[in-house]
């Protein structure tokens, strides 16, 4: 009910990490975070208190107590899970002047102005809403920055939008869910290649698989290539190496973690073989090496 936010330093020459400080973050089972480049503040999602929290930063890295707190309201139509609001993720725009965060109770993305030297830096711009029951999740940009796509967890499907500085035009949905399968279904991550030639997206429960979409570069729109299993159980995250040509699976479930690499040519998957053993891993994410 007491959920935490914690500051590291992080040694590059080779990779451990020193405990700083502890902070409150204001709400309920943290599960998404997120910094700005010029390192100012910190954003968390809550989401079982469905809240948005900012958190600034020292100079030295630790983290300050809470400057704002934003508390969602509302609840969606399906009262075994959205029940009320449900935030899941305080996503960054390209340009930093925008903050994006979805809760998955109220089926909604909220576009929040961004203004890094307030003492109350976020204030709600426009609000998206998307099929109800369908609960929006995470997001990622097009590497051109015109194109957004929201990823709807309980719904298993894909937004398509083109974007402009805080403002949306939804352009496509697509359905994650294979008509010839039965069983129970939950998408969890999504993220694009460097070139942003494909985007990918896993899907959790008994799908536990990865999608793969090729993208048109005149309009964003989607194709789909192929599904693939991850080699575990529900695969709750993944992330795509800075050369693009690997992608590695997080299975929170199966315990594992799984390296795939990328044809070039048309986006699709083959497992390398290579892989770790590990205890419900359920977030990846690459950091510079000196």
């Amino acid at each position: 009910k007491n959920g935490g936010v914690s500051a590291f330093t992080f040694d590059p020459h080779i990779g451990t990490m020193k405990f700083l400080n502890r902070q409150s973050s204001a709400g309920a089972d943290p599960c998404y975070i997120s910094v700005d480049e010029d390192r100012k503040n910190v954003f968390v999602a809550n989401y079982s208190s469905g809240s948005l929290v900012v958190l600034p930063i020292s100079n030295d890295g630790s983290l300050q107590a809470p400057s704002q707190v934003i508390q969602d309201q509302g609840k969606g139509p399906d009262a075994s899970r959205p029940e009320g609001p449900h935030v899941h993720t305080a996503y960054l725009s390209p340009d930093e002047k925008h903050l994006l965060y979805t809760d998955l109770g109220t089926d909604k993305l909220n576009i929040m102005r961004y203004h890094s030297s307030k003492p109350k830096p976020l204030t709600l711009e426009n609000t998206v809403s998307v099929k109800p029951g369908n609960g929006p999740r995470h997001i990622t940009f097009s590497p051109d920055h015109k194109y957004l796509y929201l990823l709807q967890e309980m719904g298993s499907a894909i937004n398509v939008y083109a974007y402009s500085g805080g403002k949306v035009k939804e352009l496509q949905t697509v359905s994650m869910k294979d008509p010839k399968a039965k069983g129970t279904n939950g998408a969890a991550a999504i993220h694009m290649t460097p070139d942003g030639h494909f985007l990918y997206a896993t899907d959790r429960l008994d799908a536990s698989s990865i999608l793969v979409y090729s993208v048109n570069p005149e309009n964003g729109q989607l194709t789909f290539m192929e599904r693939h299993t991850t080699y575990g159980q529900n695969p709750r995250d993944f992330t795509i190496d800075p050369t693009g040509k690997f992608l590695i699976v997080a299975n929170q479930d199966g315990n594992n973690v799984v390296v795939f690499r990328i044809n070039p040519g048309t986006g699709t998957l083959t497992t390398t073989g290579s892989g770790i053993q590990l205890g419900n891993p359920v977030c990846l994410k690459f950091t510079p090496a000196e």
